[in-house]
């Protein structure tokens, strides 16, 4: 035990098992330095440790796993896997003694072990076996899954018709899991609800089953009624001059403008702020006396060079001991950030330094040679400052390492470098100054060009206002490239002796230093000179002019919002019309940014003209106003939070009346809900109650969500840009460690974390319709594999948001739902950025990673699928699927065989055939079948009458948008009984018949 707790902290192969016990006895970085005596190290440094009772961890992961959560860590899928396998044998047991009191045919149950039981109490199942591999358990006990794919309001209604054809086929009742995405999981969550409020499986089979309740309007088969109620579920009643119409208009622009306020003042203050960095360089910086500006721009180019050395040393020493200094681990993280901070604070100072100070003149020197003569004698304290930089950073990079170690076969010229490889460096470092200086004169020559006195009194005192303005915007970024030239080229000497990986270590500080300087030039530029350019060009700049040009973009950015959800943008379509949708489409994000960008400065301008005239350029009125207009966005931002006012609570309230209120009973509800607007917090269900000892008796529901994540360590997944997030009645979380099955080795990742459900993000854990309706969040700035920073820009602005900031199960924020303060992830949605290491973390619809559901049942080893596929795909590409098949073989190893070419949509609009049946073959050393029933939502000749009638109406049935969650009677009703009449298709067939004789 002991010597896998040290393996585990000293990056060598270890099991996922051992990784879990170092999570919980860490060995200190210190004194892993010395390695000598392994065993009495750890047993001397770690003297709480029991060893027996350690073992006795190894042995029984139950017992760990109840151990974790009183310590409250993270759990990985390897611990939480047998828990659910747990929960489901007790519940097969519990509908098993229900198939035996009602008379039915006595079926085979497994328990967790694979044994066949007949009739025991589920109370008194033992716990399965510790030492078995949870995917052999899978195995034994032949687990059958349902799963619903992402559509919203479609894949609801289809897949409520695959419940009912389940249900007269007497089939429902034999499902382990129902994992969910989006739409599906509407249907899945009243589903569950009402076998929960119902206590038992076997009535609602019976309720969804018509041979079994003949009478639509009986009260036994309310919800399956209020479900039609409740089809167009955003807006109950119809009509533009409707109550409910008029609540949705006025709720969706009232979050709207309350988000929209917060990003206007962000802007505004970052304008401001601008303005007031300007004032200040001119005020304390231009005219300052030359020996304070050597003295400051040496001692940060100094800085600067010692943290680039450390910064690119910790680089050459990761993964050794050395690097386990605190110092170097801190470096890692803020780096780029110091680095920026000094470079800016540098180039201020040497770009106000050369505003002021006269370039030679020709009437001054004999010849144009001398002229940059004089300049370089003038310039001479920042050269010498750079070369004393690029020697430090050269000798706290240690680039004498870069060099390779002679060898016994090592050529002459090799020997000769080796032996004067320190001065070869001074003598490239030398070079690169002087191009360096070179470059820097001809900066100072365009800086100076922009001035029109070389008088620092006359500057601060008539205030030359847009030359220094000009200056202060190009100045910086001028600088900072010439410093980039100094460094490129001294790369560029050193050649082959400049490894490759730490000419990719300064390529990226490059990223990031132009990528600040892009923004600099737009954001300052905007701040300081944006109003001019807007009435140089709008003709003669009047109000009414202004007003007019942003009425104009206000007209393109809302036909840029409403391509974006037009199919008639879709870039496959030929024609004018789409062409033009698609470019607004493309074209929106780009417009809302520009415009913003060129009239808020307008504004602000007009502003500070209107009212403070006198006192715009005046330094402590611009601190004043800059902290003033600063602390109420903070405030607002605090208040108004990042989640409470998206749209998340608008979606969720009307889905948890439409498809959980219809669960309980016409008096129950008619007794606590607001007879104003008909909504009652009764209807939603605590997600963790869904288990066996609080009387649920149905598969154990799963729904999947996506854990955005633009940003990832691993970039063989970054094309994601999310993964998967479960909501479970057991835990909730992640798992997306390199490897992410048991017993298999990986090196010390700790990519996972599951939390008890119970105590997640609330006191008593998530409700069921917090769930359901984050896993249907489809518009969200962060959209998995379909986010683009453009368009989360876009979205953010018009408050488009479904999803949710949640904590991060890997963090001690774990137990909150909602950040504190929200601005920071408000402003990551902006950019659509997101992170799995955040201590909140942005998760959105499942179907942003994998919407049909397969992924989570393929990670389980589950034996027997059925698919219910009603997502959008008019294109018959059956794009979910393959995304799933993909990432199940990449990240399980799993690979399924299904051939899909009958259901493709044929010349005559028609499909041969709206299921197949595929196998799912599982890896190991003896790889075994599964089995997957994949059904579509497609048109086949031999559909009933009513449904051949709605699709011959409406061509894009039965795909038609997802964005139309507003179904009528004949819209539902079409959907429900073609999932009805697929499902009782594949029923039907011989090979699926015999599948069901062997569950």
């Amino acid at each position: 035990m002991p010597l896998q707790i040290l393996s585990a902290a000293i990056d060598t192969e270890i099991k996922p098992l051992q990784q879990q016990i170092l999570q919980q006895w860490a060995v200190s970085d210190e004194i892993l330095s010395s390695l000598v005596l392994q065993l009495e190290i750890v047993r001397k440094t770690i003297p709480k440790i029991n060893i027996v009772h350690a073992e006795a961890y190894l042995k029984n992961q139950l017992g760990m796993c109840s151990e974790k959560n009183e310590i409250k860590n993270a759990l990985p899928f390897d611990l939480i896997i047998k828990q659910e396998l747990f929960e489901i044998t007790k519940n097969r047991i519990q509908r098993g003694k229900e198939l035996l009191l009602t008379d039915t045919k006595q079926r085979e149950i497994r328990d967790c072990d694979g044994h066949s039981i007949a009739m025991i109490d589920a109370d008194t199942v033992p716990q399965p076996q510790n030492d078995k591999d949870p995917q052999a358990l899978s195995k034994h006990m032949q687990l059958k899954a349902l799963a619903f794919s992402g559509g919203g309001i479609r894949s609801a209604t289809f897949n409520l018709g695959v419940l009912q054809a389940l249900a007269k086929t007497d089939h429902l009742n034999k499902f382990d899991y129902l994992s969910t995405v989006s739409g599906g999981g509407y249907i899945g969550s009243w589903l569950v609800a009402w076998i929960k409020r119902e206590g038992s499986m076997l009535k609602v089979c019976d309720r969804l089953n018509r041979d079994k309740s003949g009478d639509p309007m009986a009260e036994e088969v309310r919800p399956i009624r209020w479900l039609r109620m409740y089809s167009n579920y955003l807006t109950p009643t119809i009509g533009i001059m409707s109550v409910d119409s008029w609540t949705v208009g006025m709720t969706i622009l009232r979050n709207m403008l309350l988000n929209q306020l917060i990003i206007f003042l962000l802007f505004m203050s970052t304008l401001l702020f601008g303005k007031f960095l300007f004032i200040a360089w001119v005020d304390y910086f231009i005219g300052i006396p030359d020996e304070w500006v050597i003295i400051i721009s040496s001692a940060f180019i100094i800085c600067a060079a010692i943290l680039a050395g450390m910064g690119m040393r910790s680089y050459h020493t990761k993964g050794t001991i050395s690097s386990r200094n605190p110092i170097f681990t801190h470096l890692r993280k803020y780096l780029s950030l110091y680095l920026l901070l000094l470079g800016y604070a540098t180039a201020l100072l040497i770009g106000a330094a050369l505003f002021c100070r006269p370039f030679p003149k020709t009437h001054l020197v004999a010849s144009e040679m001398s002229i940059y003569i004089a300049a370089f004698y003038a310039i001479k304290w920042p050269v010498f400052s750079s070369f004393t930089a690029l020697l430090l950073v050269a000798l706290f990079g240690r680039y004498d390492k870069c060099v390779p170690e002679l060898t016994f076969n090592s050529s002459l010229f090799a020997k000769i470098v080796h032996k004067i490889r320190i001065p070869l460096i001074l003598f490239f470092s030398a070079l690169a100054t002087l191009i360096g200086a070179i470059a820097l004169i001809f900066a100072w020559k365009l800086i100076y060009s922009l001035s029109t006195t070389s008088s620092a009194y006359a500057i601060k005192h008539l205030f030359n206002y847009y030359s220094a303005a000009l200056v202060f915007i190009f100045g910086p970024p001028l600088i900072l490239e010439v410093l980039s030239i100094a460094i490129v080229m001294r790369m560029a000497l050193l050649g082959i002796y400049f490894p490759d990986e730490r000419r990719e270590w300064w390529g990226r500080i490059g990223g990031h230093v132009h990528r600040i300087s892009f923004l600099w030039i737009i954001v300052v530029g905007a701040a300081l000179v944006g109003n001019t350019l807007v009435n140089d060009i709008i003709p003669e700049g009047t109000t009414s002019n202004i007003l007019k040009a942003a009425g104009g973009w206000g007209v393109l950015l809302l036909a840029a919002v409403k391509a974006a959800f037009s199919p008639k943008s879709d870039s496959d379509k030929p024609g004018v019309v789409s062409t033009v949708f698609g470019v607004l489409a493309t074209a929106g994000p780009y417009l809302f940014a520009f415009g913003l960008l060129f009239f808020l400065p307008v504004l602000l301008n007009n502003t500070l003209n209107d009212y403070f005239k006198d006192d715009q350029n005046n330094l402590g009125f611009l601190f004043v106003a800059t902290l003033a207009l600063s602390t109420i966005t903070l405030l607002l931002a605090w208040r108004i939070g990042v989640n409470e006012f998206s749209m998340h609570h608008f979606y969720k309230n009307r889905l948890v009346r439409a498809f959980l209120g219809g669960t309980r009973s016409r008096i129950k509800r008619g007794d606590t809900s607001s007879p104003f607007t008909g909504f009652d917090a009764s209807d939603d269900l605590l997600l963790s109650s869904l288990v066996h000892d609080q009387k649920y008796y149905g598969p154990y529901p799963i729904l999947n969500t996506a854990l955005n994540a633009s940003k990832v360590a691993d970039l063989d997944r970054q094309d994601r840009k999310a993964e998967s997030f479960i909501f479970s009645p057991l835990y909730c979380g992640f798992d997306f460690s390199p490897t992410r099955a048991s017993g298999t080795e990986f090196k010390g990742s700790f990519d996972y974390g599951y939390r008890p459900t119970s105590l997640y993000a609330y006191p008593k854990g998530p409700h069921l319709g917090s769930a359901m309706s984050i896993s249907g969040a489809a518009a969200n700035p962060n959209q998995g594999f379909h986010s683009s920073a453009p368009t989360a820009f876009l979205l953010t602005a018009f408050n488009a948001r479904l999803g949710w900031w949640i904590g991060n199960p890997r963090k001690k924020s774990w137990t909150s739902a909602d950040p504190d303060f929200g601005l920071p992830y408000l402003i990551s949605n902006l950019v659509g950025k997101s992170n799995t290491s955040d201590r909140y973390v942005s998760l959105s619809d499942g179907g942003h990673f994998d919407n049909t559901g397969l992924y989570e049942m393929i990670r389980r080893r589950v034996s027997f699928i059925i698919l219910g596929d009603a997502e959008q795909d008019d294109k018959f590409t059956c794009e979910a699927l393959a995304n799933t098949i993909r990432r199940c073989w990449i990240d399980f190893g799993v690979e399924i065989d299904i051939n899909v070419e009958d259901i493709i949509k044929q010349s005559d609009g028609f499909s041969k055939s709206s299921f197949a049946i595929g196998k799912i073959i599982y890896p190991g050393m003896t790889p075994w079948l599964g089995a997957l029933i994949y059904l579509k939502s497609s048109v086949s000749k031999d559909l009933p009458a009513d449904i051949r009638e709605y699709a011959m109406k409406n061509p894009t049935f039965p795909h038609q948008t997802t964005g139309d969650q507003f179904f009528d009677e004949a819209q539902f009703e079409s959907y429900r009984k073609l999932g009805y009449t697929i499902a009782m298709q594949a029923m039907a067939n011989p090979k699926v018949k015999s599948m069901f004789s062997r569950l």
